[in-house]
């Protein structure tokens, strides 16, 4: 039956509903083929082309595996589900599936195509979340004429690519915030009382356990400066398609931005969730599990904290941008994957997190820099 809306737009009836009469409802097995990445290279810490796993790059080879604009899913563990788009030839490791467009089928059109599918949610295994090529292959979806999915990628594209522009925006700021961080309180040459490097110019510096430190700071852990709380463990039988609140996982914290979206709500909030787990703007997250350490800012939307996220509360608002900027160092990040445990994957302990010890400065010179 053929339907029209007020836009004179003619719709007929299929399987997974009312689509326009010029599109076609297919498998996905006739817009892409996919094949099963292969073990890591033997070396992929340096090389021009980018290795994938389920969880996006995770180094580079010289080798490759895979075509130019690819599309990559992760296949297991955490990010089972987790999409990806490579430009380049790249290396796709056993725990990823790459794609590769079929002729009339525009890459990038697939790739946001696969992204409204909420893969993660079609996973199977027992032990661990694992989506295979059977599951991929047999998804019905939407195809648009050839034009049609030209003109919905380049759309989506543009709004990508103004999105990266801010995010390097913000990186080039971060950078400059990272240095002035490591001026201050890695070389100690914060203004002194006349406004001078403090070290450089005679600043008095004392020996403590951590090293050489200005005269005034002290040993201390992070505990002094920051809370860690844990996220909650909810209740998946709470889950809802599009509820109220959005429930924050590992895969919102990337390093150092926050991804909006959301694979799971609900629409209540347990009794006994911690107030602190209903973030909100410019909250600082961090990751415990998979990729550990990775830091990030919340921003819009009303989320909960699930379990394998920490939140960083400062003990004083204004040591905010101190304690962001602090656990975003490398040096700092390299500390906490050395305290993580596990082997098929990292776990980071928040009681390992805030006893870490560090050089705590004096509190005129942290209130200076925040």
């Amino acid at each position: 039956m053929t339907k029209m809306n007020n836009n004179q737009t003619k719709f007929k009836e299929t399987e997974i509903g009312p689509i326009p009469e010029d599109w076609d409802a297919v498998r996905l097995e006739e817009l892409v083929d996919f094949t099963n990445g292969k073990t890591s290279p033997a070396r992929f810490d340096s090389g021009k082309f980018p290795v994938y796993g389920a969880n996006g790059v995770i180094g580079f080879s010289e080798k490759t595996n895979s075509v130019k604009e690819a599309i990559i899913v992760g296949r297991v563990g955490a990010y089972c589900g987790s999409i990806y788009f490579s430009n380049n030839e790249s290396w796709v490791t056993d725990n990823a599936i790459k794609g590769k467009a079929k002729a009339k089928t525009d890459p990038r059109f697939l790739y946001y195509l696969l992204n409204t599918l909420g893969l993660n949610e079609r996973a199977g295994g027992s032990g661990q979340p694992l989506i295979n090529q059977s599951i991929l292959n047999s998804i019905i979806v939407r195809r648009p004429s050839d034009v049609e999915q030209k003109q919905i990628a380049e759309i989506l594209s543009s709004l990508d690519d103004k999105i990266e522009l801010n995010r390097q925006v913000n990186a080039n700021l971060e950078k400059m915030a990272s240095a002035l961080f490591k001026r201050w309180f890695v070389d100690f040459e914060f203004p002194d009382e006349n406004g001078k490097p403090y070290k450089s110019s005679g600043g008095k510096m004392v020996d403590s356990e951590l090293g050489p430190m200005p005269e005034g700071w002290k040993v201390g852990i992070i505990d002094d400066l920051v809370a860690v709380g844990s996220g909650f463990a909810f209740n998946s039988n709470m889950f809802t398609k599009d509820g109220k609140y959005g429930l924050v996982t590992i895969k919102n914290v990337q390093d150092g931005y926050f991804i909006n979206k959301c694979t799971d709500s609900i629409d209540d909030i347990p009794v006994r969730m911690p107030d602190y787990c209903k973030i909100k703007d410019g909250d600082i997250l961090l990751s415990l599990t998979g990729n550990v350490g990775r830091v990030c800012l919340v921003y819009g939307g009303k989320y909960l904290l699930n379990q394998r996220v920490a939140i960083l509360i400062p003990r004083d608002v204004i040591n905010k941008t101190f304690i962001y900027t602090l656990f975003r160092q490398f040096e700092f990040q390299s500390r906490l994957v050395g305290i993580s445990r596990g082997t098929a994957q990292q776990n980071l302990s928040p009681i390992e997190t805030k006893s870490l010890e560090i050089t705590v400065p004096e509190k005129s010179v942290l209130n200076s820099f925040g």
